[in-house]
C-alpha cells in the first residue's frame, strides 16, 4: 500500500501486480497437486505457452494471463479450472471460461467484452497489448463502448469438436413476396375457394405456420396452377424444417412463369444454407443461383449477392447487399457477419432480428438467432430462441444441443445433460451431443458413464483427436491408465502432437508402471518444450521413473 508522498494510508489503498501466478488465495483450494507434488498455476498461462510454443510469445501472451487476472477479481475464481494439471491445460485449449454475467451478474456487458476480447485464444486476434487492453477498460470506465470485439469460434464452445454448430441452415424467412406480387398486388383470378384458403394462411403465419402451410397445400389441391401459392408454400416448409418437400414445390413452378425467378432464388437458396450428411449442399446451389443471377429483377440481384456468399467474398456480399431491403437481404447481411471471421457480430444479430420481424417465428432462424447471441455472451437469450426454435420443431436435436451448450455455460448441468440426452435420443447417435454428454457427466463425477458415452462418439466419428483426449482424461480418473494411455497414443497419431499431451501420456504409463514408455513420454515433452512451465515439475517425474527403472529393470 502507499499514497503520493510516500508512507502507508489504509484508507487510500493501492495494488500492485508483481507477476502473474505467484498471489492466490490459499483458501480458494486452487493449488493443484499430483502425488503430492505443486504443479505451479497453468491456469494462467496462454495457450501458445500451454503448448509449448515460445518462438510464438509476443506481448499478446501477458495480456492473455492478465485477462486471467482480472476474470478473477471479477468471478472469485479463475478463467479456467480443473483437478489436475492436464485438467486445466486442456480447459486452456479449448474450453471457453464460463460467462462473466452468469458468476457475477452485477459485471456491465462492455466490461467482460474487453475480458473476453483478452482471453480469445487465438493470439493473432487478441488485444494486442497491455496498452491498448488499458485503453479499453478506460473506455468503459468513461461511459463509452469498447472498439474491441471478442471473436468467440462456435466451435470452441464447451468442447472444439461442436464447430458444426455454426454451420446451421440459416432459414430465417418472413413472409415472401411471390414473383411480382408486391404488397397490395391483384392476385391472378381463381377459384374463391381457394382464394378464401390462401387469406386464411396469411392471417395464421405468424401464429401458425403449420397450419398455415395446410391451408396453403389445400389451395392447391383445388387450383395446382396458382404458382404464387406453391412458392409461398415451399418457403413456408423448409421454415419448418421440411426442405425436401419445399424443393418439391419450387422445382414444380414453370419455367418462365413470372414466379420462377423467385422459385429459382428460393432454391438456391436453400441449398446454399442446407447441411446434412456431414456437409454442405452448395453444389447444387450454384447452377440456381447463376441462372437467377444474369436476369435484372430483384432476385437476380440478391443471387449475385448470394453467389459471393458462396465464395466467401464477404467484402462482396456486402456490397451487392448494399441497397437491399427484404427479408432475403437481411439473412444473407446476417449470414456474412456471421461467418466472417472479421464480421460485425452487432449487425449479425440485427440481420436475424430483422428477418424475425418481418415474418413468423422460422425455427431455423431462431436457431441461428440463438448462435449469434450465445457467441455475444447472451446465454440466457440463445436458450429462449432455441425453446422458440424447438415449440415450432419439436423434433429438432441441434437445438436442443445448442441450447444444452448454453445451460452448460450458466453453470446449469443438468438441464444441458437432460438436452444433450433428448439430443443423442433423438438422432440416433448425434456425434456432438454424445461428446459433449460424456465430458460433462464426466465432470459431474460419472467417469463410467462419460467413458459409454465418449466410446459411443468414436464408433460414430473416430476421425478427430478431441474424444480421445476427453476419453483419456476420463479413464485416467477410474485408475485405467493403460487406456488412457492408448487414448493419448491415437489423439497423437490423429495430430494433437503437443508438449501437454506427451505429459498426459507420460502420467498415464507412469500409473501403469510402464517406467520406460514413461520416460520416452516425459522426454518428448521437454523436447517439445524444454522452457514450458513445467518442465522442472516434469523433470522431476523423470527422474523418479529412472529411478523405477532403474531399481525394477523388468518394467
Amino acid at each position: 500500500m502507499e499514497r503520493q508522498g510516500g508512507g502507508a494510508d489504509p484508507g487510500e489503498a493501492r495494488a500492485f501486480l508483481a507477476d502473474f501466478g505467484l498471489a492466490k488465495l490459499a483458501a480458494t483450494g486452487s493449488k493443484l497437486t499430483r502425488t503430492g507434488e505443486a504443479l505451479g498455476t497453468p491456469a494462467y498461462m496462454s495457450p501458445e505457452q500451454a503448448r509449448g510454443e515460445v518462438s510464438s510469445l509476443t506481448p499478446a501472451t501477458n495480456v492473455w494471463s492478465l485477462g486471467c487476472v482480472l476474470y478473477e477479481m471479477l468471478a472469485g475464481r479463475p478463467p479456467f479450472r480443473g483437478e489436475t494439471s492436464a485438467a486445466v491445460i486442456a480447459a486452456v485449449l479449448v474450453s471457453p471460461p464460463p460467462r462473466l454475467a452468469a458468476l457475477a451478474p452485477g459485471v456491465p456487458r462492455d466490461v467482460e467484452t474487453v475480458v473476453r476480447a483478452a482471453l480469445v485464444r487465438d493470439a493473432g486476434r487478441r488485444v494486442p497489448g497491455a496498452v491498448r487492453l488499458r485503453d479499453e477498460l478506460g473506455r468503459v470506465l468513461d461511459g463509452r463502448r469498447p472498439t474491441v470485439r471478442a471473436p468467440v469460434s462456435r466451435g470452441a464452445r464447451l468442447v472444439a469438436a461442436t464447430a458444426v454448430l455454426s454451420l446451421a441452415p440459416l432459414a430465417a424467412l418472413a413472409w415472401p413476396r411471390a414473383g411480382p406480387e408486391a404488397p397490395g398486388a391483384p392476385e391472378p383470378a381463381g377459384t374463391p375457394e381457394a382464394e378464401a384458403l390462401h387469406r386464411k394462411a396469411r392471417g395464421l403465419r405468424q401464429s401458425d405456420p403449420a397450419a398455415a402451410a395446410a391451408l396453403l397445400s389445400r389451395a392447391l389441391a383445388l387450383e395446382p396452377g396458382r404458382h404464387p401459392v406453391r412458392v409461398e408454400l415451399g418457403l413456408l416448409l423448409w421454415a419448418l424444417g421440411r426442405g425436401a418437400e419445399a424443393r418439391e414445390h419450387w422445382a414444380r413452378v414453370p419455367e418462365g412463369s413470372p414466379e420462377s425467378a423467385p422459385a429459382l432464388f428460393y432454391r438456391g437458396l436453400e441449398a446454399l444454407f442446407r447441411f446434412e450428411d456431414g456437409g454442405f449442399a452448395r453444389d447444387e446451389a450454384r447452377p440456381d443461383l447463376e441462372r437467377v443471377a444474369r436476369g435484372s429483377v430483384r432476385e437476380g440481384r440478391l443471387a449475385r449477392a448470394a453467389l459471393a456468399a458462396l465464395r466467401q467474398d464477404w467484402a462482396a456480399t456486402r456490397l451487392a447487399l448494399e441497397d437491399e431491403v427484404g427479408w432475403e437481404a437481411a439473412l444473407l447481411r446476417a449470414h456474412a457477419e456471421g461467418a466472417d471471421p472479421a464480421g460485425d457480430r452487432s449487425a449479425e444479430l440485427r440481420g436475424y432480428d430483422q428477418a424475425l420481424s418481418e415474418g413468423i417465428p422460422f425455427a431455423w432462424a431462431h436457431l441461428n438467432r440463438a448462435l449469434a447471441r450465445a457467441s455475444a455472451g447472451d446465454d440466457r437469450g440463445a436458450i429462449e430462441d432455441c425453446g422458440a426454435a424447438l415449440r415450432l420443431r419439436p423434433a429438432f436435436p441441434e437445438a436442443l444441443h445448442t441450447r444444452g451448450v448454453s445451460r452448460a455455460m450458466l453453470g446449469e448441468r443438468q438441464e444441458a445433460l437432460a438436452d444433450f440426452t433428448a439430443a443423442v435420443e433423438m438422432s440416433d447417435g448425434y456425434f456432438l451431443a454424445l461428446h459433449n454428454r460424456g465430458r460433462l457427466r464426466s465432470e459431474l463425477g460419472d467417469h463410467r458413464g462419460g467413458i459409454e458415452d465418449l466410446t459411443a462418439a468414436l464408433r460414430r466419428r473416430s476421425d478427430s483427436p478431441e474424444p480421445y483426449l476427453s476419453r483419456s482424461v476420463a479413464r485416467y480418473a477410474v485408475g485405467d491408465y493403460r487406456g488412457s494411455a492408448e487414448d493419448s497414443e491415437a489423439a497423437i497419431r490423429l495430430g494433437a502432437v503437443t508438449a501437454e499431451v506427451h505429459s498426459n501420456l507420460g502420467a498415464a504409463r507412469q500409473g501403469a508402471g510402464d517406467w520406460a514408455g514413461a520416460i520416452a513420454a516425459y522426454s518428448e515433452f521437454l523436447r517439445l518444450a524444454p522452457d514450458h512451465a513445467q518442465a522442472p515439475n516434469v523433470r522431476v517425474w523423470l527422474a523418479d521413473c529412472e529411478s523405477r527403472l532403474r531399481s525394477d529393470p523388468g518394467r
